[in-house]
């Protein structure tokens, strides 16, 4: 049963003139995701693309044994959510930072029929994601600003995705995303990263099979040939755009994150309780301010 797992090839970085055909290559060349940017112009400034674009890849990537992995950058998330199940999104992620819903979004994505994932930004501390842990199929940290392509990878993300790894436990896929290629795949691999998603660097080379060939080499991930001819039905499913079932935590044959040799995941030693009193902020009559946090040991690892 296809996982997410692996390369991720954006399309957002694709040539929209040739949509299908670049995406057929990449699929022949072995990638099992295919990566759809969903921006709405508000939660970040670019506009990109809705359920159509996702409906009219739907078949193609799901015949090739593939999945869509849906990235909403988008506010409430929550009520689009239903469109793109629809159209063919087999998983569907929003950012915790576009809602005040975060448990009910997931609940209604499963709901859908998809598997659920959270995403965080940069600036964003993995801690977020603690309530609802035990409730992912898959956490993407964000390794640029979420918006725009062609972004360089920001250079202390493998030490959050060590964090976010450990917070989440070795079940759920753990995305990246931004400034993906053959230089920072490795190490975004050995922090415990399992999906990566590649646009700019992937469709962007004048070989984008090539290109997806040798970030999966990087990440340390199995490529595989597209075998299944497009008649062929995939778990029951048929050609049509009909849905299938899922992976979800607790199935059978669902694997666990595997970290490289000599990888050992970190937990954090971090302690939020605080001794300090309430102050008063003088001037601003019934106010108190919160308590003030103590900083943290430099050897503890931050969550």
């Amino acid at each position: 049963m296809t996982e997410l797992h692996g390369v991720a090839p954006s399309i957002l970085a694709a040539d929209f003139a040739r949509l299908g055909d670049q995406v057929g290559e990449v699929l022949a060349a072995g990638a099992r995701v295919i990566h759809v940017d969903i921006m709405d112009g508000h939660f970040v400034p670019p506009l990109t693309m809705g359920p159509l674009v996702v409906s009219a890849l739907a078949d193609r990537v799901h015949d090739a044994g593939a999945l869509i992995d849906v990235h909403m950058m988008i506010e409430r998330p929550e009520r689009q959510i239903s469109e793109f199940a629809k159209a063919g999104a087999d998983n569907i992620t929003f950012h915790a930072e576009a809602t005040p819903h975060v448990h009910y979004a997931i609940g209604a994505i499963k709901d859908a029929g998809c598997t659920a994932g959270v995403a965080i930004c940069p600036a964003t501390p993995v801690r977020v994601l603690a309530e609802v842990a035990a409730d992912l199929d898959l956490a993407l940290c964000m390794t640029v600003n979420p918006g725009w392509g062609g972004q360089p990878f920001i250079p202390a993300s493998p030490g959050k995705i060590e964090r976010l790894r450990a917070l989440i436990g070795a079940g759920p896929a753990l995305e990246v995303d931004g400034g993906i290629d053959t230089s920072t795949a490795g190490a975004c691999s050995q922090a415990g990263a399992t999906v990566f998603v590649a646009g700019t660097a992937l469709f962007g080379a004048p070989d984008p099979a090539a290109a997806y060939r040798e970030i999966a080499a990087a990440a340390h991930t199995p490529t595989v040939s597209a075998s299944i001819p497009p008649s062929t039905s995939i778990a029951g499913r048929s050609p049509s755009n009909s849905r299938r079932r899922r992976t979800l935590p607790g199935d059978p044959g669902r694997k666990a994150w595997p970290p490289q040799p000599g990888f050992t995941v970190m937990q954090s030693t971090r302690s939020t309780s605080s001794t300090s009193s309430p102050t008063t902020v003088a001037g601003v009559p019934g106010f108190r301010a919160s308590p003030a946090r103590q900083p943290a040991s430099r050897t503890a690892l931050s969550a």
